[in-house]
């Protein structure tokens, strides 16, 4: 594991480590509301008829993407070079995908995301993942 042993984490890793681990969190949390059926699947159903067959894939697939949001960040917070670059590219397809689809808001996402980049080809950044 790169960082450790080395300098403090940079501040800006720590930040971007625990929004992952927020949000598998979310992502978890969510799956376990629904498969108790606090979120009514009459509320997914009246925006998307077709749901009410899926539920059961629905969670599970927020299972799987909270469970690897959650490993990513485990992995990006303790120095490692492929969670480093997980994130990267992680950051670079949500690049591409708020320039293919813009949006509403697209450009402060498209900001948001060109920051994050740079942020990661930074000097000091690289040299805490030993990269």
């Amino acid at each position: 594991m790169g960082g450790k042993g080395k300098d403090i984490r940079p501040l800006g890793v720590s930040i971007l480590g625990y929004l992952y681990v927020l949000g598998g969190l979310t992502f978890l949390i969510l799956a376990f509301t629904m498969s108790l059926g606090f979120l009514d699947e009459s509320f997914l159903t009246e925006y998307i008829p077709e749901i009410e067959s899926m539920m059961g894939l629905l969670i599970g697939g927020l299972v799987i993407g909270g469970l690897a949001l959650v490993v990513i960040a485990f992995l990006f917070l303790n120095g490692s070079r492929i969670g480093y670059y997980i994130v990267l590219a992680l950051q670079i397809l949500s690049l591409i995908d708020d320039i293919l689809l813009t949006r509403s808001g697209g450009l402060g996402s498209i900001l948001i995301s060109v920051i994050i980049i740079l942020y990661l080809l930074r000097p000091h950044v690289k040299y805490w993942f030993d990269i």
